[in-house]
């Protein structure tokens, strides 16, 4: 028998929701963003994103954005053009 340590931030992986983005998340968008990258997409990168029909998916737990992908659309392929998970989500193994 085992012994596994639980750590409360890292949820149960049944628990994590991925949908679309909307323009509501602009903000917890950039405060994600800007805190994993030293040169973070400003809110219109992500505007633009939004509008231009890339594929923008968020990661929720419950009613909390832990992450996101965006994605262009080529032919047969998609380019990732940005991936993240929060720092406070990330050391648990989000994302990993």
């Amino acid at each position: 028998m085992s012994a596994v340590l639980r750590d409360e931030r890292r949820p149960d992986v049944s628990t994590l929701v991925i949908r679309p983005l909307a323009e509501s998340q602009l903000p917890d968008l950039v405060r994600i963003e800007s805190g994993v990258y030293a040169f973070p997409w400003s809110i219109g990168n992500f505007r633009d994103s939004l509008f231009s029909g890339y594929d923008c998916q968020g990661v929720w737990v419950g009613e909390e954005l832990i992450g996101y992908t965006i994605e262009m659309p080529a032919l047969e392929e998609a380019h990732l053009l940005n991936l993240a998970v929060g720092r406070a989500r990330a050391p648990v193994g989000i994302g990993v």
